[in-house]
């Protein structure tokens, strides 16, 4: 990096987030510095003056950014098909971002609507209500929703546990599956870059 990151991130940072070739730092004052392979989100170029305050958690895909700020709004930079660009949809009254490889997912609030971009064949592209809603969790090509009835709703990459492209699937508990006196839980394998053997 050069000479002024290295003064900007010299105090400060409270947390680092990464792709794939860049590094995103989180500053006490809400800002973000970022470098990098500019590709992958090393360059802040054009949301930069977005970044400079308010910023409250930053979220990673492979080759893109998300960082969700204090207002609820998002800023997204890095490789646009990755979810570097969120132009495609709305994004207000955000309170959580969650990421796989490819595309992320955001909570709106309070209309409770879980909304993705980036890849559509990794999850992007996908809006539904999420009134219900427990717990998000990825594989590296899709997504799965947790709800509080103990049901599932999985998208994305149908071999990695979503469904077919554009499409989602629900999972519906039976009596002997989910407890009210339970709290569901859900849990992931994560697996390296390299298909598993």
């Amino acid at each position: 990096y050069t000479k002024s990151v290295a003064q900007d991130i010299a105090t400060g940072v409270t947390n680092i987030t990464t792709t794939r070739g860049a590094v995103a730092a989180l500053k006490s004052d809400g800002s973000v510095v970022a470098w990098g392979w500019n590709s992958q989100g090393g360059s802040t170029g054009s949301v930069s003056s977005q970044l400079s305050s308010g910023v409250e958690e930053v979220y990673a895909t492979l080759k893109a950014f998300a960082a969700r700020k204090s207002d609820g709004t998002v800023v997204t930079w890095g490789n646009s098909e990755l979810g570097g660009d969120s132009s495609s949809v709305t994004l207000s009254g955000v309170t959580e971002i969650w990421a796989n490889d490819n595309a992320f997912v955001a909570l709106q609030s309070p209309n409770n609507t879980l909304v993705s971009w980036g890849k559509s064949d990794s999850g992007g592209g996908i809006t539904m209500p999420a009134t219900n809603l427990h717990d998000v969790i990825s594989t590296r090509r899709a997504f799965a929703s947790l709800n509080n009835d103990g049901s599932v709703v999985a998208w994305g990459a149908a071999d990695e546990g979503g469904a077919s492209q554009g499409s989602t699937f629900t999972i519906e508990p039976t009596a002997t599956t989910h407890s009210p006196s339970v709290a569901p839980s859900i849990a992931a394998t994560m697996y390296p870059s390299a298909e598993p053997s």
